[in-house]
């Protein structure tokens, strides 16, 4: 699945087939606090820059947003029509963009869970998705699918297709 470290470098979370997310203590090696809320495996975790919350996906076609402190769920994200494989933060942590089984991305506000823009041009599930340091790019890929749009920047590498967009 996913996992990640916090940008304290204390904790590690992450995603598990049971539905949950965990939170590791990096020196016990301990699992300190499980986050229970989905209701299918969780893919997919990104923390963001302050180390103050996680974004998670999962098969259930949800996004979550988990207070790291206390494992609170404080929101949910709805609108992908299938599992959601890959989930990012912005660096300026404002914003999550979220891959899924749906073939698209989503651009989502963490603050209000509003999908902002949604991104076509996929022709498989979209398996990875990154975000420039800058904030103002992405990249997302898929396994073993041609697409021939000729406004989208894309290289195929034999095993995955990168569609570039604008955020």
């Amino acid at each position: 699945k996913d996992v990640h470290i916090t940008p304290d470098g204390r904790y590690a979370i992450s995603s598990s087939d049971d539905n949950t997310l965990k939170l590791w203590n990096l020196k016990s090696c301990e699992c300190i606090q499980t986050f229970k809320g989905h209701k299918e495996s969780v893919e997919s975790v990104a923390i963001t820059p302050d180390g103050e919350y996680v974004v998670s996906g999962s098969y259930d076609k949800t996004l979550k947003l988990w207070d790291l402190n206390n494992g609170k769920c404080l929101r949910t994200f709805e609108g992908h029509e299938d599992s959601v494989r890959t989930v990012v933060i912005t660096p300026d942590g404002q914003y999550v963009v979220s891959g899924s089984n749906d073939m698209t991305l989503k651009l989502w506000n963490l603050t209000n869970g509003r999908c902002i823009r949604t991104f076509v041009g996929h022709k498989g599930w979209v398996n990875g998705v990154d975000i420039t340091s800058d904030g103002k790019y992405g990249i997302s890929g898929m396994f073993d699918i041609e697409i021939n749009f000729p406004h989208f920047a894309h290289m195929d590498t034999g095993i995955s297709i990168f569609l570039l967009f604008y955020i």
